[in-house]
């Protein structure tokens, strides 16, 4: 187990009240997602007025046609070397979970089979407690082919890396850099482990989620390539440019 700052004071604050406060800070005004396929077809037009073409294509794409016959995504590869997580809560607990902990797991984040799935292939899981409750996990993974979840976009972990992914955070305790500690613990973890040659932390953000690319660039991280990836049918095409 690992521990936080001994040292600091912080006080909880009820991230889920404050999240438009900070959307709007930042300029991004949340929005219900439309329902109606003539709903979303406009929002699709209005993202092609803006001059954003990116939008445009990928929300015509995916509105139009099911997700079984054609797929369009762009992706950021986001890494870092070290980690720098801000002050975060003293009483805060991480480390490795396992199958005991799955009632807890779904608890956070229902999702039925998923996490036996993952534990029956040895996949990796960390958590972060709060006087001795869950709040915090994300899955790691340190070698072979890693998919995302919601696309069929697939990524070679290096040999060098960890690569980190499905990570949720209790609304409650969001934007109090637990995620960040975590990453650091796991970070100091793997590269102090006499077995193994880690040096770096890898994460795959979609090309829109630019709150998730602002906390993770606060975090150390760095943009190191911009994936662009579709599939018709069974045919996938991936493009990667490198831009570190």
């Amino acid at each position: 187990m690992a521990f936080g700052p001994d040292n600091s004071e912080i006080h909880v604050v009820n991230m889920a009240e404050l999240g438009k406060t900070k959307h709007l800070q930042r300029g991004l005004v949340p929005y219900d997602e439309p329902t109606s396929f003539l709903k979303k077809i406009k929002v699709a037009f209005c993202h092609l007025l803006r001059g954003e073409f990116y939008q445009f294509t990928s929300k015509l794409i995916n509105n139009v046609f099911p997700k079984s016959i054609l797929d369009y995504h762009r992706f950021w590869i986001l890494k870092t070397e070290r980690v720098k997580p801000r002050k975060s809560l003293d009483d805060m607990r991480i480390g490795e979970l396992s199958k005991l902990y799955l009632c807890e797991l779904k608890k956070l984040q229902p999702k039925e089979g998923v996490y036996e799935r993952r534990f029956d292939k040895g996949e990796i899981c960390f958590g972060a407690f709060v006087r001795q409750e869950l709040v915090h996990f994300l899955w790691v993974k340190l070698d072979g082919i890693a998919r995302t979840d919601r696309e069929s976009f697939e990524y070679k972990v290096p040999p060098n890396e960890i690569y980190v992914y499905d990570v949720f955070t209790q609304p409650n305790y969001r934007g109090q850099s637990i995620y960040g500690r975590t990453l650091y613990h796991i970070h100091k973890l793997y590269r102090e482990a006499s077995d193994t040659k880690i040096d770096t932390i890898g994460v795959i953000i979609n090309y829109e989620n630019l709150p998730s690319i602002i906390a993770h660039e606060r975090n150390g991280f760095r943009k190191c390539a911009l994936v662009r990836f579709i599939r018709v049918f069974s045919h996938k095409s991936c493009k990667e440019k490198k831009i570190c």
